[in-house]
């Protein structure tokens, strides 16, 4: 937490919201590279969210 607070003192406050937000948002990039990498794999065919019913 105090890693946090002199980030903030040092480039403010804006900067480090912005830096949280961006290291979240990579993480759910890599999960959905990574799900985007199995899909040819799943011998699957269909456009993802199309319903077959």
């Amino acid at each position: 937490m105090e890693m946090w607070l002199n980030a903030a003192g040092e480039h403010g406050m804006t900067a480090v919201i912005a830096f949280y937000l961006l290291h979240r948002m990579e993480k759910k990039l890599d999960i959905l590279i990574a799900a985007v990498k199995l899909w040819p794999e799943s011998g699957n065919t269909e456009k993802p969210g199309k319903n077959t019913a």
